[in-house]
């Protein structure tokens, strides 16, 4: 397809979408303004990475494992620092038993390369598809794809 395609189908949206908040910003306060349409901030910074950094499928397991990992960190220090080091203790020893296991690791069979990443590949792609649908913990821009809003307690 023609770049210069893209960009104006790009370009059009993305007006529609400034129109479209235009006309909403006055029932919603700063933070809730930038949590209902940071899918949307997020995507216009992703298109303009895009033009200068290759982003494939394994860019986004990173991104997802990164989020993840320091996603429950606000939280759990609210708690105090034991429940942040148990969870950094967990993270790191589920990290490593899974490097064990991986081509990197020691072990005694034999794993080929290729089998072991395309392996990676589909487990990847099934558990961060499968985690929006199944999982409340996300965000509530994603979680409200999936979920009806909780009833106020």
């Amino acid at each position: 397809m023609n770049s210069a395609w893209l960009l104006g189908g790009y370009a059009v949206s993305l007006c529609m979408f400034l129109i479209a908040l235009v006309r909403v910003r006055k029932s919603f306060d700063r933070v809730s303004l930038i949590e209902n349409s940071s899918l949307e901030i997020g995507s216009i910074l992703l298109v303009v990475l895009s033009y200068y950094v290759q982003i494939g499928f394994l860019e986004v397991v990173c991104y997802h494992f990164v989020f993840w990992c320091f996603l429950p960190l606000p939280k759990l220090g609210q708690k105090g620092n034991g429940p942040v080091f148990q969870y950094l203790l967990m993270t790191a020893g589920a990290t490593g038993v899974f490097l064990l296991l991986s081509p990197l690791g020691f072990r005694t069979y034999e794993i080929i390369d290729s089998v072991f990443f395309n392996q990676f590949l589909l487990w990847s792609y099934i558990h961060v598809v499968s985690s929006f649908a199944l999982s409340r913990s996300h965000p509530q821009w994603i979680a409200r794809w999936f979920w009806k809003p909780r009833a106020a307690a």
